[in-house]
């Protein structure tokens, strides 16, 4: 049997289990079990090579991540932080088409599981009496919640990404900031424009209000600065081996840091965030993400899928586009089609030159970000349109040419992206 046909088969077998809702992580230790025995490897190198990957420096520094972003996010929502971020907001912005966008966007500079929930009671006080149908506030309040994704350093993956990619997070999030343009860009001109023009809403306080976003908004903007400074500083000591999670764990536990402060939480409100977080499963999907990604590459499989692909003469760029996409259709989840997919086109791409790899690497995030924004089973599209009491038919009109546009204009910045790179 082919070695394609064997990754595509365990890859299909992932896919599967995860819809069946296994957990994925679970699924991707499963699949890895399969693709080991299959490539011939005996149980004592598959127990060798899991190991080797449990304990790899790349997974404990990514779990760590993830469980510090995670235990943010909920101090910022138990506060109140993030609620008092958009109030202020709402005082400075006097657009109202300029505010649709925004509420939900606020929403989703933390990531928040099921974050449109929380978002659309928000985007609903903001529209009323506004005359928009229930299908556009649904994809309003969906698409403007999940710009940030593509780039923003607190969600988790985003942060995968970086690491399976082994690029330093502030060089991917400005390669991939395009992206996020492009999304937002498409949501303007097609769902917010054609609506008709609505006079200014007047805010009383503005200066106030401004003053007071900057306030409620310093612990984002801290953990973004810290981001930077530390990876500066690592530049400017030599120290380019240090390994590039590390400014991302000194910016976000920067950020616990001045939310706990600022806040003035106790020892209950510490543990309160703790709880009921799915901590666990995080670390668990990290883990299982690494081990199938080392028994990829210690089993040789990979070499040998190369070897077909150019026999058979399919394009890599076919697997790079529509491997993401179908692992995030499926999945719905942006650490899901990372996790799935990333592994198996990433050692495909050896031999490109770094600005050729980083370029694919941008491509298949923008694919699976897209195959996972038309995903049904997306919750945050299913909590929307249960919200807003919209049928999901007359959604997929308004989200199709939202995606559409989105993956031209990233294909375009591919094509230039490629273009100048070589």
């Amino acid at each position: 049997m082919p070695v394609l046909v064997k990754i595509i088969a365990v890859f299909g077998l992932i896919l599967l289990l995860s819809r069946s809702r296994l957990h994925l992580g679970f699924s991707l230790l499963l699949g890895s079990l399969v693709l080991g025995f299959w490539s011939g490897l005996s149980p004592g190198e598959l127990a060798g090579i899991i190991g080797r990957g449990l304990a790899g420096r790349t997974t404990i520094l990514l779990a760590a991540i993830l469980v510090l972003i995670l235990f943010l996010s909920r101090l910022m929502e138990r506060s109140g932080n993030l609620n008092r971020i958009i109030e202020a907001f709402s005082r400075v912005v006097r657009g109202r088409r300029v505010l649709f966008a925004l509420i939900p966007a606020l929403v989703g500079v933390l990531p928040l599981p099921g974050g449109a929930l929380f978002s659309a009671p928000l985007v609903g006080t903001t529209v009323k009496e506004s005359g928009i149908s229930p299908d556009r506030k649904t994809v309003i309040n969906y698409w403007f919640r999940h710009v940030w994704e593509y780039w923003w350093p607190l969600y988790p993956g985003f942060i995968l990404a970086a690491g399976l990619l082994g690029v330093p997070v502030v060089r991917l999030m400005l390669f991939q900031l395009p992206l996020a343009i492009f999304a937002a860009g498409s949501g303007w001109l097609l769902l917010l424009r054609p609506l008709n023009p609505s006079p200014a809403v007047s805010r009383p306080s503005r200066r106030s209000g401004l003053a007071a976003l900057w306030r409620e908004s310093v612990p984002v903007a801290g953990v973004l600065a810290v981001i930077f400074l530390t990876n500066l500083l690592l530049r400017l000591a030599g120290a380019g081996s240090a390994p590039p999670e590390i400014p991302v764990l000194a910016g976000v536990a920067a950020g616990i840091i001045l939310v706990g402060r600022r806040e003035k939480l106790g020892r209950e409100d510490l543990l309160g965030a703790l709880r009921g977080g799915k901590y666990l499963n995080y670390v668990l999907l990290v883990a299982s993400i690494m081990v199938f990604r080392v028994v990829l590459a210690e089993s040789g499989i990979v070499h040998l899928v190369r070897e077909e692909l150019l026999d058979y003469r399919i394009p890599v760029l076919l697997v790079v586009v529509f491997l993401p996409f179908i692992s995030g259709l499926v999945s719905g989840i942006a650490i899901g089609f990372v996790g799935a997919s990333f592994p198996v086109i990433l050692p495909l791409l050896s031999g490109l030159s770094p600005s050729a790899y980083l370029a694919h690497g941008v491509l298949a995030f923008g694919c699976g970000y897209m195959g996972m924004m038309l995903s049904p089973v997306h919750l945050c599209l299913l909590f929307s349109r249960d919200y807003f009491e919209a049928s999901l038919a007359p959604c997929y009109r308004l989200l199709l040419p939202l995606a559409g546009m989105t993956l031209v204009l990233s294909g375009f910045y591919f094509i230039i992206f490629i273009r100048l790179a070589g």
